[in-house]
């Protein structure tokens, strides 16, 4: 699942998964992610930008799907740099280069 606000990098970012050949959900904020999650669908990994607009943001999602869908991987991105991820294992920083990032996702997925 890609959570991201802006849909221009939203839609750019979720293509290139999808042409690596991955299912990708789209949310354009944590609560659409968080409601698509309740719905039992399954979900892999979480890619979500820090800041995002609506009631909460990246690290407030994270450590929500940490807590309650344990299971599912999550990647932080921002162009804030690293100290706004507070630690987080899994951080891309923006820009980042879209290959890149296509690689560590689906390397992330492989070790799960």
């Amino acid at each position: 699942m890609v959570v991201e606000d802006d849909v221009l990098v939203r839609t750019v970012i979720a293509e290139a998964l999808r042409d690596a050949g991955l299912r990708v959900i789209e949310a354009s904020n944590a609560n659409e992610a968080l409601g698509y999650l309740a719905s039992g669908e399954p979900v892999d990994l979480i890619f979500s930008d820090i800041q995002l607009t609506g009631s909460m943001g990246g690290v407030d999602l994270v450590r929500i799907v940490r807590e309650k869908y344990a299971h599912v991987i999550t990647v932080l991105t921002s162009g804030g740099g690293a100290a706004l991820a507070e630690g987080h294992p899994h951080f891309i920083e923006k820009p980042y280069e879209l290959p890149d990032a296509v690689a560590r996702i689906i390397g992330l997925l492989g070790k799960k």
